[in-house]
């Protein structure tokens, strides 16, 4: 009986030492570069078979250390990326230049591109996605 009436509130207490000191960590300043995209994900509406398609996702290292892009990847070599090439300071801000060239896929109908943003950011990857329609030519 002894054991029980102890039991109960040493389990008690060690969920809110848990709790304390999992909004502890929270609350800290983040060591390193944090990648925050404006949008992430975005519909561009429709356009027309043939035709290419430019997008820019504007983004802001968020963190406290310099962001450094490594590597962009996209889905299919129907769409390529401009990345920044120096370093991101903190605070600052950079873009990524996509564009969708419907001439590389034979593909009419709903599109979703899924690009993949490679960083040293501790939110690394990152992914941003570009929803758009093709109609077929002549309409």
């Amino acid at each position: 009986m002894n054991a029980k009436k102890i039991a109960l509130p040493l389990i008690v207490l060690l969920i809110q030492i848990h709790f304390i000191n999992a909004q502890d960590t929270l609350n800290k300043n983040v060591d390193g570069a944090v990648i925050t995209f404006k949008e992430q994900m975005v519909d561009v509406g429709e356009m027309i078979e043939g035709d290419s398609l430019n997008y820019v996702f504007k983004f802001t290292n968020t963190g406290d250390k310099d962001l450094i892009i490594q590597k962009v990847i996209t889905t299919c070599s129907c769409t390529t990326t401009e990345s920044p090439k120096d370093p991101i300071a903190p605070g600052k801000s950079g873009e990524i230049k996509v564009t969708f060239d419907s001439n590389k896929q034979e593909k009419t109908g709903r599109q979703n591109k899924v690009i993949t943003i490679l960083s040293n950011a501790i939110n690394n990857p990152e992914r941003v996605i570009l929803n758009f329609n093709i109609l077929k030519k002549g309409k």
